[in-house]
């Protein structure tokens, strides 16, 4: 079988690619404080009944659940 080449056209684009930053800043992210913030669990569940998903509301439900279970433990 033949070796494909690559086109010299793409190797000098991809050499043109752009350079990542020097210093990356990490925010902190609760995952809990997430899925207590109402306004997103509202715009999810709203979001499963426009698209017809009784399936994802039920998932939706219960991860705020167990997330109210989570919170009343700590």
């Amino acid at each position: 079988m033949a070796k494909i080449r690559t086109l010299e056209k793409r190797k000098a684009a991809s050499k043109k690619g752009k350079v990542a930053p020097q210093e990356v800043i990490f925010h902190p992210f609760d995952p809990l404080e997430y899925l207590l913030n109402k306004q997103h669990i509202a715009n999810a569940l709203l979001e499963c009944i426009r698209n017809n998903d009784p399936e994802s509301f039920i998932e939706v439900m219960s991860a705020y659940v167990e997330a109210l279970q989570c919170k009343q433990n700590l």
